[in-house]
Order: C-alpha cells, then structure tokens, then sequence
C-alpha cells in the first residue's frame, strides 16, 4: 500500500471524528455570532436576523469543514456510504436526541438540559444536510463532466 493509500484510510477511519469537531467549532461560532449581535444591537434584534445569521456562519464553517475532509479523503466519486460513514457519528447524536425530544415535548425544562438537546439535535441535523448536499453537487458535477468528456 503507498503512502497516499494509506493516508486515506486514516483520514477515512476519523473522518467522522473530525467532521464532529467541524460542528462543534460550528456552534461555538454560531453562539459567538448571536453574542456578538447581541452586545451590538441589544435585545431588540429580530429573532430572524439572529437565525439568519447564525445558519450563514455555521453553514459556511460546515462546508468548509466537509470540503476539506472532501480534499483530505480523496474521493473521486462519492456514494451514499461515503456520507453514511462521514455522518455516523451525527446519526448517532441526531436519532437519539430527536427520540428524547419527541417523547418528551409535553413536559417542562427544569435544568436546562432540553435547550441544550435541542440545539445540538438541531446543530446535527443542519451538518448531516450540509454534507448531504454537498455530495449530491460534487456527484452531480463530477457526473456532468464525465457526460461532457464522453461526448467530445
């Protein structure tokens, strides 16, 4: 096995490791934007400006993650599997969570712990569609090429 072989296995093993370091850097700059309106323009900012921007700033820092894990594993063409395994690790989180959350949504938030549950059921949710769409425009893209090439 050569050396850039073997460098895509590794990546490919901890890849959804590093894809759930790119979403909790994600929230982190997501919850540092809110701050930040917020210290800036007070209280009175519309909620969808907060959201707004928030879903810019953690998608953008999403997509960028899974590019770069894009680049580092070397796929020529992307399958499902790919996206499963990239993911694993935010289906684990995702599935749980929004089981949790369905069964208890009659009841109150006492600790706190449910705005926490529901921000990184949420924060997994936007990451898994982020890669998800993502594969579909490189699939797409790198399709339409080899479509291109074929015909010239």
């Amino acid at each position: 096995m050569s050396a850039a072989q073997s460098r895509g296995v590794v990546v490919k093993i901890f890849s959804p490791l590093a894809y759930v370091a790119v979403l909790l850097a994600a929230i982190l700059t997501a919850l540092l934007t809110a701050r930040t309106l917020e210290s800036i323009w007070g209280y009175d900012v519309p909620v969808f400006l907060f959201v707004g921007a928030e879903l810019l700033v953690a998608g953008t820092i999403l997509y960028i993650g899974a590019r770069a894990l894009l680049q580092l594993e070397g796929l020529r063409r992307p399958r499902i599997v790919d996206h499963l395994r990239r993911c694993a690790l935010l289906y684990a989180l995702f599935v749980p969570l929004s089981a949790l959350l369905v069964a208890l949504v009659d009841f109150g938030d006492p600790g706190g712990g449910g705005s926490l549950a529901i921000m990184l059921c949420f924060a997994a949710g936007y990451a898994i569609l982020v890669d998800t769409v993502l594969l579909l425009f490189v699939v797409r893209r790198r399709s339409g090429r080899q479509r291109f090439r074929s015909h010239a």
